[in-house]
Parts: C-alpha cells; sequence; structure tokens
C-alpha cells in the first residue's frame, strides 16, 4: 500500500499591533528629536511589549508591526493594525515616503521566517494590542521618573 505524503498544514495565526509613543521632552533622559515608545503585540492570547526610540508615531506603529510578524512562528498571519500609514505601507512597501525602506525590511524578516501575512485595518479601540503598549509605556515612564526624577 503507498501511502500518499500529507500536507503540512500551514499555522494559522492573529496578531495585534500598537504602539504608544511619549513626546520628546516630557519623559526623563531621552535625547532631542527620539521619542520613547512602547510596542505592544498580542499573538493569540500571549501578549509582547518592547520599549525603544523611534522618530514618529508612525514609525513605532510600523515597528510594532515588525514585532509581530518577527514573533510569529511560520505560517500564516492575520495582522491586525489600527495605523492606516502602517498598512498601506506593509501591504504596498514602495514609493518615497521615509519609512518605505522599514515596511520592505518587515517583508523580508517575513520571508526568512516563513511567515507569509495580511494586513487587517482596525479601529483602535478594538485593538487589544494599545492596552499593552500603553500599559509599557507608563511603567517605563514610572521607571525613568523614579530613577532621574519627576521632571515633568
Amino acid at each position: 500500500m503507498n501511502a500518499s505524503p500529507r500536507a503540512t498544514p500551514t499555522p494559522q495565526q492573529v496578531a495585534y499591533s500598537d504602539a504608544s509613543v511619549r513626546i520628546p521632552g516630557l519623559a526623563p533622559g531621552l535625547r532631542s528629536g527620539r521619542h520613547l515608545a512602547a510596542l505592544g503585540v498580542v499573538i493569540g492570547e500571549v501578549t509582547h511589549s518592547r520599549v525603544q526610540r523611534v522618530t514618529s508615531v508612525a514609525e513605532a506603529e510600523l515597528r510594532a508591526a515588525g514585532l509581530a510578524v518577527i514573533l510569529a512562528a511560520p505560517g500564516h498571519l492575520t495582522l491586525h493594525v489600527d495605523c492606516a500609514l502602517s498598512a498601506a505601507l506593509l501591504d504596498d512597501p514602495r514609493g518615497p515616503h521615509r519609512l518605505v525602506p522599514l515596511a520592505q525590511a518587515i517583508h523580508e524578516a517575513a520571508v526568512a521566517r516563513g511567515v507569509e501575512f495580511t494586513v487587517v485595518r482596525v479601529p483602535g479601540e478594538r485593538n487589544p494590542a494599545h492596552a499593552v503598549a500603553y500599559g509599557r509605556l507608563q511603567a517605563e515612564l514610572a521607571e525613568r521618573r523614579a530613577r532621574f526624577g519627576d521632571r515633568r
């Protein structure tokens, strides 16, 4: 009896990404022109967050989407974002926008990791990653205030 090889099913993952950003000059320990951002990702029921410096809210939102792609297992990922610019750049990473190279790098990372993703735009109030990013930013700001003193 010949057994036919079974196709390995592609895992279906659902992720949400968001970013919360603090304006420079209001958070201690920042260099001029750089914003403190918390990136939040929810994949399934698991949350992830990271704090980093960015030049704009748009960059932070796109980096949060990239974090979701990096954290995803190989297979298909349905990525929910609430930023119209991020959705547009991830759908078509071409053109003159300064964030196109970052969107292209996210696509390259996806290919390298074996992740094929689809982007879905969701309203901010329906994005569970918002609470993750916002909570992480507030915790980071509280830690910085304790370390550097309260310099609002």
